[in-house]
């Protein structure tokens, strides 16, 4: 279909919407680059003004960031351990998605590795642990390393010029990186040059049109950050403004009052978060006034994910790992630093603005996703996944979406693992439920909708649909409900119903993907037991009909890595309507 005239078809439609205001921009950057201008000139008033500027308009100035640090020493002794030891380990190597580097200023390659790669050891996530780590130990080798990594990315990437400078987004997570060091490693005057080429560049190359994703957002708050933190920066004030309007639209726009990311991905949810929390906490800090409903949402946002798990939260859509904050620890303790209201307990919701239902009873959990396909008009993170499903039994999810694994490294795994067949839901005639155009764009959303969903005592339920298959010469609905029969009823788990409505033959299969480490083995003609022998949890799937398989699937536990997993097949090429009823039964 990607040759065909369909996707000329997509791209003339989206001119169509364009206003002239967006055509005048996208030209703008179609033209031949010009050599990159430098920024204007700009004369920092006195180091001890600045300092002071920075203890009121920062979230910690000199002073009161080394007592941050010392304080969080004595409330997470282990945390600080492990954090100095990762510190040194740095200074010899540093991990990029598993990649070793040696962050030794004169022989880092700033430009090498593929572009995710490259972007992510170009943010400079380690600076603040390195500085972190010099008030801890009092070791002058931290604060030398971070400052001559520094001076050493500033002469290899003069203003605006090579891929460094090519994303506003990469030049947003960058600059908020350097800003929460400085403090740290003060006084470092020639960051402040640094910072204030970052500020220029973002308040010029803000992703108004080209990507008014979660590359906005943070584009927009770390624009605010340095336009408060630095208030003697030029038109700093008005920044300030600008940022925050910005924001606070696209927030409102990309976040469902019930908090969830109409990226439709958990990852992409926790960046945003990320910087909207550092946006809150310094408004709150310095007294300033934002939009209610910014904070409204960013509270809904730590809601709905602290429910699902926090930081283990299950994969949805695209995730690459990256944050917001320059926290690069495995567990980074960001609560401390950024703290936000602890959400009440909430042991079942439906999120019926977001698509989702989550229900928990006991020790098990099951996720139903009933919402559409991502944001549009490229819904760039959003995999083909709706109706799919995902199980926990304890702390194990025994049944789960496999991950992201690769952009443009590997576009065969990539369109893989976002396409339906990778998802606990149903495929028609081998297809996706929505066609990809390119990496990050779809070439048409997917209509789906929560038809109904009630709770009581003992029982919860949901009714979803969407149309995904109508784009067929033979159009195809699929309906999925799901009953969960809640502890401590003796039957506990789930009932899944799946309805193929339409005319003619189809082929159509049912799948299940377990992580690795689970081992399948049969139970009667028309069940599988799915075991995780070292949690000691599992899954028994009884199905309508005999006729199940297993084959290898691929599953992606962090981004850039993948390998295979197990996956249960249910397929038949029929007559349509089709009905198949499977019940989900936890073992312990």
């Amino acid at each position: 279909m990607r040759g065909s005239l369909v996707p000329v078809q997509r791209y003339a439609r989206r001119l169509l919407d364009m206003d002239p205001e967006e055509i005048a921009a996208r030209l703008a950057e179609r033209l031949p680059a010009a050599a990159p201008v430098a920024a204007p000139r700009w004369t920092p008033p006195p180091a001890a003004v600045l300092a002071g500027r920075l203890e009121q308009c920062f979230l910690y100035g000199p002073a009161r960031g080394r007592d941050l640090v010392q304080f969080w020493q004595l409330e997470h002794p282990e945390g600080a351990e492990r954090l100095v030891e990762l510190a040194r380990q740095a200074l010899d190597r540093w991990e990029v998605f598993s990649v070793p580097v040696r962050l030794t200023p004169g022989e880092i390659d700033w430009h090498a590795g593929d572009q995710r790669w490259s972007w992510e050891l170009n943010r400079h996530q380690f600076l603040f642990l390195l500085a972190r780590a010099a008030v801890l130990t009092g070791e002058r080798e931290f604060a030398a390393r971070a400052s001559a990594l520094v001076e050493d990315w500033r002469a290899h990437n003069p203003y605006g010029a090579g891929a460094n400078w090519s994303s506003a987004l990469e030049v947003a997570v960058r600059a908020i990186s350097w800003l929460w060091a400085l403090p740290l490693l003060w006084p470092a005057r020639e960051w402040l040059d640094g910072l204030y080429d970052h500020y220029c560049y973002l308040s010029t190359h803000l992703s108004i049109y080209t990507d008014p994703t979660n590359h906005l957002v943070g584009e927009a708050a770390a624009l605010w950050l340095l336009s408060v933190a630095l208030p003697d920066l030029p038109g700093a004030a008005g920044q300030e403004r600008r940022a925050l309007a910005i924001l606070a639209r696209e927030v409102a726009r990309q976040v469902t009052p019930d908090g969830v990311s109409r990226e439709q991905s958990t990852g992409y949810q926790r960046f945003v978060l990320d910087f909207c929390r550092q946006v809150v906490t310094l408004a709150k800090k310095t007294g300033r006034r934002i939009p209610p409903l910014l904070e409204q949402r960013t509270a809904a946002m730590a809601g709905f994910l602290a429910l699902l798990g926090g930081e283990d939260a299950p994969a949805i859509g695209d995730g690459d790992g990256g944050r917001g904050v320059p926290f690069p620890e495995p567990r980074p303790e960001v609560d401390w630093w950024l703290p936000l209201p602890q959400p009440p307990p909430v042991t079942g919701r439906v999120f019926a603005a977001g698509g989702y239902c989550f229900w928990e009873a006991g020790d098990l959990a099951l996720l139903f996703d009933a919402g559409p396909l991502g944001l549009w008009p490229n819904a760039s993170h959003g995999h083909a996944d709706t109706l799919s499903i995902q199980v926990r039994v304890g702390s194990r999810w025994v049944l789960g979406d496999p991950g992201t694994g690769a952009y443009g490294a590997n576009p065969e795994v990539r369109d893989a693992l976002r396409g339906t067949a990778a998802h606990n839901t149903v495929t028609v005639d081998g297809l996706d439920q929505s066609e990809a155009l390119d990496l990050f764009k779809w070439l048409a959303p997917v209509q789906a909708r929560l038809v109904e969903n009630h709770s009581d005592e003992r029982t919860d339920y949901a009714l979803g649909m969407h149309e995904g298959y109508r784009r067929l010469r033979r159009p195809v609905t699929h309906y999925r409900s799901v009953l969960f029969l809640r502890p401590p009823a003796p039957d506990a788990g789930w009932i899944l119903t799946d309805r193929l409505k339409g005319t003619g033959r189809h082929r159509c299969a049912l799948r299940f993907h377990f992580p690795p480490g689970m081992e399948l083995r049969p139970n009667g003609a028309r069940a599988v037991v799915a075991m995780d022998p070292a949690a000691g949890v599992g899954l028994r799937l009884a199905f309508s009909e005999p006729g199940w398989r297993v084959e290898p699937g691929l599953w992606s536990g962090r981004f850039g890595h993948w390998e295979t997993a197990p996956v249960v097949v249910l397929e038949r090429t029929v007559e349509l309507p089709l009905v198949w009823v499977t019940m989900l039964t936890p073992i312990r």
